[in-house]
């Protein structure tokens, strides 16, 4: 992990943290830069990691798995992994891998000691297994490809099984529920939560929205970016590959509702007048983001969240994750005879392997359903023999 601090007058300290050494001592190199501000101090940290990997690279026999992971992170994940998902795996190599392999070298990890680590991490009834897998398949694989190693310990290890959690989404009656019971909801909160449970939308997705990709006349939304945010960069819009783009009908009913909010959103802004600071995209471009606080600037992820378990905790209502209230949209359109073909394009699904995998379950309801259709049409038969 490479960081920097303020040290006043403009003069900035880098640090560049290298992993252990045999004694358990830790590997740092310092240095002390003149910068204008944090961004400058940014590129020179930027510079600075470069310079120390490159050195550190070239004694590939004594590199530690730690200082590897930090050379791995920056000719690799930074560039090459999308921002939320090498922030997660970070997480999980600062919480069990790196305390696990540290201070290793990479020359002398075999495929037992992962064998091991596996098997450590299962019995301790740790989670993400087949998140840990695809990291170290990664950094394995780069360290042979760089040649830090001549053979891949990972080839010989099988990947662990992704134990599929079950998901109980609201039924018809649930929905109809929550429906009312949001009514007492502040506006933002009851339009976020009826786009997840009406239109399926993610919760990124929801947030994520702006002006520019609402149809009002035509009762749509294109599904064409995602708020995201990682602590390293804090709140970010991320755009979808444009096959990966959708245009989904929202009820009428609902696109009026966003349609009196936009316009009373546009008059708050009004009245903010400079003290409207907005958000703007990767390139500089100001967004009008359709959920926001008074300033203009989205909600987080985990604040739609935090009031969604608020809600919660108020109503009678069954405790599910937010997500799945998107799941609950795709089970009523089931339920009600939709198309599995449009569900999978309202979902935004590439393969719709994926879509049927992901609603193959069937409720006690709906296995009722089936047993009420069939005794419909065949009960009958039994009825005219014992006459």
């Amino acid at each position: 992990m490479s960081s920097f601090s303020d040290i006043g007058k403009g003069k900035y300290k880098l640090f560049v943290e290298l992993g252990y050494d045999n004694k358990g001592k830790r590997i740092r190199k310092t240095k002390t830069v003149n910068a204008s501000g944090v961004r400058e101090a940014q590129r020179k940290l930027s510079e600075f990691e470069t310079e120390v990997y490159s050195k550190t690279h070239i004694d590939t026999k004594e590199t530690p798995f730690s200082a590897f992971v930090e050379l791995w992170k920056t000719n690799y994940g930074y560039s090459k992994i999308e921002r939320r998902t090498l922030e997660n795996y970070e997480n999980s190599l600062a919480s069990s891998i790196i305390p696990y392999f540290g201070s290793m070298k990479m020359n002398k990890i075999k495929t037992l000691h992962i064998v091991e680590f596996f098997r450590k991490e299962e019995e301790a009834g740790r989670a993400t297994l087949e998140m840990k897998y695809f990291i170290l398949s990664n950094i394995f694989r780069h360290a042979k490809l760089w040649g830090i190693i001549e053979t891949n310990p990972m080839e010989g290890i099988e990947k662990p099984k992704y134990k599929k959690n079950e998901r109980d989404p609201y039924n018809d009656k649930e929905i109809e529920t929550l429906l009312e019971r949001i009514k007492m909801q502040p506006t933002q909160h009851q339009l976020i939560i009826k786009l997840a449970v009406l239109g399926a939308l993610r919760r990124g997705e929801v947030i994520g929205l702006t002006d520019d990709v609402i149809d009002f006349e035509n009762n749509q939304i294109t599904v064409k970016q995602t708020i995201q945010y990682t602590k390293r960069d804090g709140l970010y819009m991320k755009g979808t590959k444009k096959e990966d783009t959708r245009t989904i009908t929202i009820p009428e009913f609902l696109m009026r509702e966003l349609e009196d909010y936009y316009k009373e959103r546009l008059e708050f802004k009004e009245k903010m007048a400079n003290l409207w600071e907005g958000f703007k995209d990767q390139d500089g471009n100001k967004l009008f983001m359709l959920f926001s606080n008074e300033y203009g600037k989205p909600y987080t992820p985990n604040a739609v969240t935090r009031f969604w378990h608020r809600f919660l905790d108020r109503t009678d209502l069954r405790r599910i994750a937010f997500h799945d209230l998107r799941h609950s949209a795709v089970s009523y359109a089931l339920r009600h005879g939709v198309n599995i073909k449009v569900i999978q394009k309202r979902l935004g699904h590439k393969n719709i392997t994926t879509t049927l995998n992901t609603y193959a379950h069937v409720t006690d309801d709906d296995d009722k359903e089936v047993s009420d259709i069939l005794n419909n049409m065949f009960g009958h038969q039994d009825d005219t023999k014992t006459k």
